[in-house]
């Protein structure tokens, strides 16, 4: 049985490969559609993950906004369509990927290939492309609420993770073996985003950057990681917040362990491109951050949209 098991994933490794040797971004919707297929195969949320992540691997980085969503000259609130730049499709298609982008299109792509998934009746006679969709707009705007610019996911912890956790992700960070330090700041969504939303006090914990090698051998096979820097935005003011607030988690990508090694992949600013790079390498290179968070990838059991 396993040796048919190992047949059968290396039958879709191969149907996956046979793609045209083009990043995703440049694949047409036919081609799209077929190598998701494949992918579909996997058993496993993390195998999906993984493989999907490698289909983005050398697309652009672009951050035209915040959230990819505007320029540095344009008020987001006034934005008409926030949904550009997380189309999926070829006529749809953003120039390249951020870091939450990216995150968002590959944990959408994986969950939309689950096989259970697929015999919704939500979801039944519909193409991967089309449920993904609905998965990313679950992913990414508060739930319940209609899709805007105000009711999107901006923070990190105090919205994807409150929405989230246990439901698209597990956060793990603290039954890691290692001491975790608690960290509180004062974000400011009207100042910073434009968002009619009052100041508020977000706590989380984190794993400091000199712990991170304890860790790295009880991480899962793919996991994501918040790198946590608590970035003071504008001016300290009297009563001792920052005008603009804080934003702890200035950075997410993806941890994966192949063949024993582990990777840390991510849309790099730096390479200006999707890139997976030594793990350790690129955290002891970090020298200004405190530490990461580190969250298990879950397929949820029930989902609506």
């Amino acid at each position: 049985m396993k040796f048919l098991f190992y047949m059968g994933l290396c039958s879709v490794l191969w149907m996956i490969s046979a793609v045209p040797d083009r990043p995703f971004n440049q694949l047409s919707d036919e081609e799209r559609q077929t190598v998701l297929e494949a992918v579909a195969q996997l058993p496993e949320l993390d195998q999906r993950i993984y493989h999907i992540f490698r289909l983005f691997l050398n697309v652009p980085y672009d951050a035209t906004g915040p959230l990819g969503e505007c320029g540095d000259n344009e008020d987001c609130s006034q934005l008409k369509d926030p949904q550009t730049r997380y189309g999926l499709t070829a006529a749809h298609w953003g120039i390249g990927e951020d870091c939450v982008t990216l995150r968002d299109k590959v944990l959408a792509l994986a969950i939309a290939t689950d096989p259970h998934l697929a015999a919704e009746p939500q979801t039944v006679g519909k193409s991967i492309l089309k449920t993904a969709k609905q998965v990313m707009d679950r992913l990414r705007y508060m739930p319940g609420k209609p899709i805007s610019y105000d009711t999107r996911n901006h923070y990190e912890i105090k919205d994807f993770l409150k929405h989230h956790n246990g439901l698209f992700v597990t956060d793990i960070t603290d039954s890691l073996g290692v001491e975790t330090v608690a960290i509180h700041a004062t974000i400011k969504p009207r100042e910073l985003l434009g968002v009619d939303l009052p100041p508020q006090v977000v706590g989380t914990t984190y794993i400091p950057r000199d712990s991170i090698p304890a860790i790295i051998d009880r991480l899962p096979p793919a996991s994501m990681i918040y790198v946590i820097r608590n970035l003071k935005i504008g001016e300290l003011l009297p009563d001792g917040t920052y005008e603009k607030g804080n934003v702890l988690v200035s950075h997410v990508g993806f941890g994966f362990r192949e063949e024993g090694h582990l990777y840390f992949g991510h849309a790099s600013s730096t390479a200006k491109k999707v890139v997976q790079v030594d793990f350790m390498t690129y955290f002891a290179d970090q020298s200004n951050i405190l530490g990461i968070k580190v969250l298990r990838f879950r397929m949820p059991e029930h989902l609506t949209f």
